[in-house]
């Protein structure tokens, strides 16, 4: 019996070195030290209700102390969202159960996809402006070109099937001008050289 009452006494003894370092760093505002403190005693004693309630309030205090550090207050000025989505989720690590990083990682996957899309619209807006002046300067094989380029990465891009369409049509109405002018030209010239070296000619 000594034996267990002296083990009770030592275990109560630790329990106690414990809570007296979570209060210490509680009380003293440093939430790093507050949050070690109160993983160490629960790691300790899983099952304590006094260090896992220690535990929330500690993970509470240190997600919300780096939520109103200066660093993530210049990255919401500067609405750098993958940045402040990598750092929220780097937090919820510490505290999965955070609701308020769960929505805060949320409305940052809403605005990345919506940034995302703007610079999409600007990149197909861009590419058809430059395709427009190439076909303006009459350089249709170079928008043939642009247009295939962008229709490999999006095959849904309408806007570049119709530009493409278009192009390949003028295309044709050149290549079929330039043939009348061959023909106009070359066969005039073959019926002189005839006319003049028949023998020139193998007839078959």
């Amino acid at each position: 019996m000594p034996q267990n009452t002296n083990q009770n006494q030592t275990k109560n003894s630790s329990k106690e070195e414990l809570l007296t370092q979570i209060r210490t760093a509680k009380k003293s505002g440093d939430f790093d030290a507050f949050l070690v403190a109160s993983q160490k005693a629960l790691s300790a004693y899983p099952s304590d209700q006094t260090f896992l309630s220690f535990l929330h309030e500690a993970q509470e205090n240190y997600i919300n102390s780096k939520l109103q550090s200066d660093l993530l207050k210049a990255l919401e000025d500067k609405q750098d969202y993958k940045t402040l989505y990598s750092v929220y989720l780097k937090l919820l690590t510490v505290f999965p159960d955070s609701q308020k990083l769960q929505k805060l990682i949320k409305k940052a996957e809403e605005k990345i996809h919506v940034a995302s899309e703007e610079q999409k619209k600007d990149y197909y807006k861009n590419a058809e402006l430059k395709i427009l002046d190439l076909i303006n300067q009459e350089k249709l094989p170079d928008a043939e070109r642009a247009c295939y380029e962008i229709l490999s990465q999006n095959q849904e891009q309408k806007t570049f099937i119709s530009l493409l369409a278009k192009i390949q049509s003028r295309l044709d109405k050149q290549m079929n001008k330039d043939l009348e002018l061959y023909y106009k030209t070359a066969i005039p010239a073959l019926n002189q050289e005839f006319t003049a070296n028949p023998s020139n000619f193998i007839r078959i």
